[in-house]
């Protein structure tokens, strides 16, 4: 094998690809986990799976991957199901622009292929959420085409096999692998070969101590002949998430209901999803809760009282959010009263079922 250098291409001679590909494929067959997802070649729900196992462990994915199939069976379903019904099956498992691009997608899965997944990778990538490593993952799993699927876990094998020092989160790393990947893939069978190197980096080639001695391929990892495996891959710099502040308003009724209201579908945080009204802390908390019962049709609000802080920590963001609550003014009111104790499948992220706790 040769390692790249700064301008040479990763590659794998011929002779050694195919004994990557005939090893992990007879590993893979032995040992691979019993997964909802695993054994099917209906690309609906090898998307659907790889949808929401996007930054996500499996886990946590395999009860929503079971609860989405028992509601929307097919495509057909799924596309003519509302969105909130879709957001509200979602709720919880984070990341919800992946929710709405998986409902636009399979809309045009119905309207513009007649119900029928594309059958290539460029066809597959025209769909709304679907980027290289799905479309690679659907047409090798669902089609067998030799098309890479190249996920954090497989740069971390390859890194290791060739002591090439990637970056498991980064793009352009990603793209470098995806030549050597498809050299392993013509060698055997893709549709068991792709989730065979993913099975490699998630359950064997793990970040922190691999089982070196239980991998199929390692007489073949250079970092492991040379006792560097802890040195790769690159351990990238990690952005800390940025600190929010908010505060929060909970209108309330005497029969104890509380008002919420659905952020915009596009172009921000939890799109999509019901929530109790909430801004940044820039100013003072009367001004604040002032604008958010004005938001809600109200001109004023009176007798707040504060409730409680919340932390709720995204990948990307620490929110600190300050929650009040206050009687609600007479009047007609915009958005929707629920039971805070039974949002009934309204669609809400876990921070908003966080405060809903400090009100019941």
């Amino acid at each position: 094998m040769t390692p790249p250098g700064a301008n040479a291409p990763l590659r794998l001679p011929e002779k050694k690809a195919a004994t990557l590909a005939e090893r992990l494929s007879s590993w893979f067959e032995k040992n691979h986990r019993k997964l909802p997802f695993r054994g099917t070649s209906d690309p609906y729900r090898i998307w659907l799976s790889e949808i929401m196992l996007q930054q996500t462990r499996v886990e946590t994915v395999i009860p929503y991957y079971e609860k989405f199939l028992k509601n929307f069976p097919d495509v057909e379903s799924l596309a003519a199901a509302p969105l909130e019904k879709v957001l509200g099956l979602w709720a919880g498992l984070g990341y919800y622009a992946r929710a709405r691009l998986l409902h636009r997608a399979a809309k045009d899965v119905v309207s513009q292929f007649n119900g029928e997944f594309p059958k290539d990778a460029e066809g597959l990538r025209k769909l709304p959420g679907v980027g290289a490593y799905t479309a690679g993952a659907i047409a090798s799993i669902a089609y067998g085409l030799p098309e890479p699927a190249v996920d954090g876990n497989v740069v971390r094998v390859l890194s290791r096999l060739l002591v090439w020092r990637a970056d498991t989160a980064s793009p352009k790393d990603r793209e470098a692998a995806r030549p050597l990947v498809r050299e392993i893939l013509v060698h055997g069978d893709p549709v068991a070969l792709t989730p065979a190197l993913m099975e490699l980096g998630a359950t064997i080639c793990t970040t922190a101590n691999p089982s070196c001695a239980a991998c199929p391929v390692e007489k073949f990892c250079e970092a492991r002949r040379k006792n560097r495996v802890e040195e790769f891959p690159l351990a990238a710099p990690r952005k800390k998430p940025k600190p929010v502040k908010l505060v929060a308003l909970a209108l309330t009724r005497k029969d104890g209901r509380v008002l919420l209201r659905r952020r915009p579908e596009e172009g921000g945080l939890f799109g999509g999803l019901w929530e109790i009204p909430s801004a940044e802390r820039n100013g003072k908390i009367p001004a604040a809760l002032s604008k958010l019962a004005g938001e809600m049709g109200f001109q004023s609000v009176e007798k707040a009282k504060r409730l409680g802080k919340i932390t709720h920590v995204l990948s990307h963001r620490k929110m600190d959010v300050e929650l009040w609550a206050a009687p609600a003014p007479a009047g007609k009111a915009s958005g929707k009263w629920i039971a805070p104790a039974k949002p009934n499948g309204l669609p809400l992220s876990a921070l908003q079922r966080k405060l809903l706790a400090l009100i019941v």
